[in-house]
């Protein structure tokens, strides 16, 4: 269960939030009638860390492997326009050859740009996210099994998505984008120093969409 009450800054950062997706539907409802809105699709593969705060801590951290699915919307003016999806998106973090998987409800609204011909187009992407945990907490231990460690996500997250990609025939896109946290995605304990050790999503995706 998600509960934002108990930080006053992610309060503040979700009004802001709320604030910014207002004012983009309004944007977008106001664009003129030669703008060009599609709905689609979105699927793909993540590959995705933590990095952490406290690098002396007795651990080693890795990638692990996800997706993400759900529907998108594009809008379109000259070649200029907006990309957004509501997605669900798989991240985590491998720690100490344990697979811990982060479930999120992801929410990025990109600047897109498109330059070639009608049936093959390059586009460039770049834009904020809103991530929202779905609740993930997972506890174990070492490689020695001796030292006892919990993950637990943080119930919001934001960040910055750079990206790029190919158009087919005007509805099928490929494209490839780094993201990367700006507010600490989750916190790792260790039963051996008590010391809890925060850390920020680093993310590779590879995207396929079909825009109707």
């Amino acid at each position: 269960m998600l509960s934002f009450g108990a930080n006053s800054n992610d309060i503040k950062i979700m009004k802001k939030t709320f604030i910014f997706l207002t004012a983009l539907l309004l944007i977008i409802t106001m664009l003129p009638a030669q703008a060009q809105m599609r709905f689609g699709v979105k699927g793909g593969l993540n590959v995705a860390t933590i990095h952490f705060k406290d690098v002396a801590s007795n651990f080693d951290s890795g990638n692990v492997t996800g997706f993400q699915l759900g529907p998108m919307i594009e809008t379109n003016l000259l070649g200029l326009g907006l990309d957004a999806a509501l997605l669900y998106s798989q991240k985590g973090v491998d720690i100490d050859d344990e697979h811990v998987k982060t479930d999120n409800l992801e929410i990025p609204i990109n600047l897109k740009t498109k330059f070639g011909i009608p049936s093959l187009k390059i586009f460039l992407t770049g834009g904020p996210y809103w991530s929202f945990s779905l609740g993930n907490k997972s506890s174990f231990l070492d490689k020695a099994n001796t030292v006892y460690k919990e993950f637990k996500a943080k119930d919001y997250t934001w960040g910055i998505n750079l990206g790029g990609g190919v158009e087919f025939s005007k509805h099928l896109q490929i494209g490839a984008k780094y993201g990367f946290d700006m507010k600490d995605a989750g916190e790792l304990v260790a039963s051996d120093d008590k010391i809890a050790t925060l850390g920020k999503t680093r993310s590779w995706s590879i995207t396929a969409a079909y825009l109707f």
